[in-house]
């Protein structure tokens, strides 16, 4: 018997909480383990963009070979799969405090491999069983549980952390990813649960890689890619080094770092919950562009206080910025880009916008290492971030900045003015 929509829905939420869970758990805390095994800072922040790299490169091979011939639930599944074989390999370089860079680089790497490479499949499979008329609601939802998820796997660490020394704390990483690699496993249960669409019953196009690239101007498709290559190259200037700030430069403590962290995503779920609400697909253009118009301010605001309570406000505006960002380009790519070329697609979008990550990942990295470091290195990093995102905001596709305060304003009248 066939799944219904309700049943598709239902599996696709308990994926997201498991997923997130792991992600929360185990993931969030990469930088965190590889700081705890004594790698240093700056491999702790280049730890999630260069093996992110690595496995977007070989996620390129994922839409060729026998992979094509695998059904889109089979091809999902198999990836998750894999990405569960890595936590306890992680595992065993915890318990033998394995402090071994290119070891912990390349098994991170085969875990963004095969994460990225889940995710075009995974999101035709979605484009196939989920209606479009149901999937602004469907992703924002699902986005609010999946960061419900994280959260609490974030303080569940955090916690778990804070509870013992800093040299018992690899002891604890052990269990945490031992306990991810049974969340990804009930991940790939939840997505057996859905009808697999096999290429001979959808039409499938696999646009080359050149051809990707030639068609980069003219469509609304280009302008997209191009921007957000621009605006990953100039975030990831300072935003993956923030954590390395907070647990080395400043030197806080897990459970403090836990929660600075946690409330960026109580911002995404709030966020996610309003919009749910309120937004229509029509609107995406608006709300990427607000979302982004917080992520421009954030790095500007860590520079004017370190003090504990203003990180948390910004934190919070922060992580609602980019539940906006997030929900507003997945909506905008089932738009813009055509059903039967979406896995091809989306393999290459994930690869350009990695490399815009690993691009911007190496120019924090140049600052960080020459900048006077009497001078504060990552006050100058975050400035000048900063500024590179405001720059990036002013060539956002298809909305004209001139439109959009008329939108927001409308908007914020129909939140906070009751009609009569």
């Amino acid at each position: 018997m066939e799944p219904t929509i309700h049943q598709h829905v239902r599996s696709s939420m308990r994926d997201a909480v498991y997923t997130n869970l792991a992600t929360g758990l185990g993931e969030s805390y990469f930088a965190a383990f590889m700081l705890a095994l004594g790698l240093g800072e700056t491999i702790a922040g280049a730890g999630k963009i260069i093996p992110m790299f690595i496995g977007v490169c070989v996620q390129m091979f994922a839409i060729r070979g026998p992979f094509r011939r695998m059904g889109l639930r089979s091809r999902a599944v198999s990836f998750v799969i894999v990405q569960a074989l890595t936590f306890p390999l992680l595992a065993y370089l915890g318990l033998y405090r394995m402090a071994d860079a290119p070891i912990v680089m390349a098994l991170l790497a085969i875990y963004w491999a095969a994460g990225l490479s889940s995710q075009p499949p995974w999101n035709r499979l979605i484009g196939e069983t989920v209606p479009s008329r149901f999937r602004l609601k469907f992703f924002a939802l699902r986005n609010a549980w999946g960061q419900f998820a994280v959260l609490l796997g974030l303080l569940a660490s955090g916690a778990l952390l804070a509870s013992v020394d800093k040299d018992q704390q690899l002891s604890i990483f052990v269990g945490i990813f031992l306990l991810c690699a049974l969340l990804k496993a009930l991940s790939a249960r939840a997505l057996l649960q859905h009808r697999d669409a096999s290429l001979s019953s959808i039409t499938e196009v696999h646009v080359r890689f050149r051809d990707f690239v030639k068609n980069l101007k003219g469509t609304e498709q280009a302008r997209l890619v191009r921007f957000l290559f621009s605006w990953y190259v100039v975030v990831q200037i300072a935003g993956v080094y923030f954590d390395p700030y907070m647990l080395g430069y400043l030197g806080w403590p897990p459970l403090k770092y836990t929660s600075v962290i946690a409330i960026s995503f109580v911002g995404r779920i709030v966020m996610l919950r309003a919009l749910r609400a309120w937004a229509r697909p029509s609107q995406m253009s608006w709300v990427l562009f607000v979302g982004c118009l917080g992520v421009v301010a954030t790095p500007l605001s860590w520079t004017i206080s370190q003090s504990y309570p203003w990180i948390l406000v910004v934190e919070f505006i922060c992580g609602a910025s980019w539940g906006a960002f997030e929900l507003a380009t997945v909506m905008l790519y089932f738009e813009r880009i055509k059903d039967e070329e979406r896995t091809s697609i989306m393999t290459y979008i994930s690869f350009s916008n990695t490399l815009g990550m690993i691009i911007g990942a190496a120019i924090g990295a140049a600052l960080l290492q020459n900048w006077p470091i009497e001078n504060n290195p990552y006050q100058a990093m975050f400035l000048i971030s900063s500024a590179l995102r405001l720059t990036i905001l002013f060539t956002i596709p298809t909305i004209k900045l001139r439109d959009v305060w008329p939108i927001i304003i409308t908007q914020a009248r129909s939140v906070f003015v009751v009609k009569k």
